[in-house]
């Protein structure tokens, strides 16, 4: 590795993962295999409006034919999540692998009957949305019939179905997310409006049709993803550009939303960058980060368009607590439910197959304490974006 020149000497750490992240794509564009799974992994497709709509009206004249047959329809879904359908990737995450188990939701039971109604009338308003070239929300799905839909996560659920049913990604159902996500820093995009958004110029929202927006120009060094909506607002007012080089910050307001998580996605993929995540050290903290980076279970049928495996874990560690002498007064005890979170966590692939992440886990466990970002407060109220980012950064302290 070439020595850094003095003015280069803040960034040498970052640049050396830049680099990495620079080989690992020419290692991908050659063609050389980096996954390792005995499983064929299960994609989503990108296919045309006539393909879709060609797609649920078969499913529609299967359902006509059974009726005209005597015969009660059914549809058979993939069954998300589980250990037997996914498979967990080094280089992209949970993935669901391609030949999954099943379950039949059909109008012959019972229990399901509830559930065959939502599918049918979910599936007929992507193909009403479709048809007319229209984007509607998961939420005015919902309120377009809230006796039936009962709540939000029966919309969510079922659309996820019909995703997985049809083998493309949930968007091209034109089927958005609400907006929840904030994004600032040196990146600048076209819209689906085909209008430039300028991010360095203030805070914005990240926008809810990701696939349709094309990004012009990233001049940032590194990303820094922060849990929290009120640290990124603080950073953000702290002159972060001055104090911590051009940057690209980005929040998902707490568990990110799948637009959020795809944006970031979407950056990685055109341009080779440094991605951190900030967040708090305790068990909520930690399982959002591992979201970001690795996906869930219950997702990775989308975990293509959706981790950053790149990301690492910036902070806060567990052992900084330590380090940077925090007092006990702004240190929070863990619960009976914290425990058992970071029980769950120590048994993730990804925890058993990194010994850092067991390590920072394990002294969480041990320490009895959780600390929030907040805590670097009782140092000083700027400690944060003066001191511990630029030394983080600067000595590559990250796993």
């Amino acid at each position: 590795m070439a020595k850094c020149s003095p003015e280069e000497d803040f960034w040498c750490k970052v640049n050396e993962f830049t680099q990495e992240l620079v080989s690992l794509k020419r290692v991908s564009l050659l063609g050389i295999e980096t996954i390792h799974t005995k499983r064929q992994i299960f994609s989503l497709n990108y296919l045309s409006k006539e393909e879709i709509l060609e797609k649920i009206e078969n499913l529609i004249k299967d359902f006509l034919i059974n009726i005209a047959n005597n015969s009660l329809p059914k549809f058979s879904i993939n069954k998300r999540g589980g250990n037997f359908n996914t498979d967990y990737l080094k280089d992209s995450g949970f993935r669901m692998i391609d030949v999954v188990e099943a379950s039949d939701v059909s109008l012959s039971h019972l229990p399901s009957l509830r559930k065959y109604t939502i599918m049918m009338v979910c599936l007929c308003h992507c193909y009403k949305l479709i048809l007319m070239g229209k984007h509607s929300t998961k939420r005015d799905i919902y309120y377009s019939n809230v006796n039936l839909f009962v709540c939000q996560g029966y919309v969510d659920d079922c659309l996820a179905n019909i995703s997985c049913m049809l083998g493309v990604p949930r968007n091209s159902l034109n089927v958005l997310s609400s907006a929840k996500g904030l994004i600032y820093g040196c990146l600048k995009y076209t819209n689906q409006n085909n209008l430039t958004v300028n991010c360095y110029d203030q805070v914005t929202q990240i926008p809810s049709e990701i696939e349709s927006i094309q990004i012009i120009q990233i001049t940032a060094r590194y990303i820094l993803v922060i849990e929290k909506e009120a640290i990124f607002q603080r950073i953000a007012e702290h002159g972060f550009q001055e104090k911590l080089g051009h940057s690209l910050i980005i929040t998902g307001k707490g568990f990110p939303d799948v637009n959020t998580r795809m944006l970031l996605n979407k950056i990685c993929k055109h341009v080779s960058i440094p991605v951190f995540a900030l967040v708090d050290a305790d068990p909520h903290g930690i399982e959002i980060m591992f979201v970001y980076k690795f996906g869930s279970k219950s997702m990775s049928y989308e975990a293509e368009h959706l981790t950053c495996p790149s990301m690492k874990w910036l902070g806060i560690l567990p052992k900084d607590i330590i380090g940077m002498r925090i007092p006990n007064r702004v240190l929070i005890p863990l619960s009976q439910n914290d425990n058992k979170k970071l029980l769950d966590l120590m048994n993730r692939p990804y925890v058993l197959q990194n010994k850092d992440y067991k390590e920072q886990i394990n002294f969480l466990h041990e320490s009895g304490l959780k600390a929030e970002i907040e805590c670097l407060d009782s140092i000083s109220h700027t400690y944060i974006t003066d001191i511990y980012l630029p030394l983080k950064l600067r000595n590559g302290v990250w796993i």
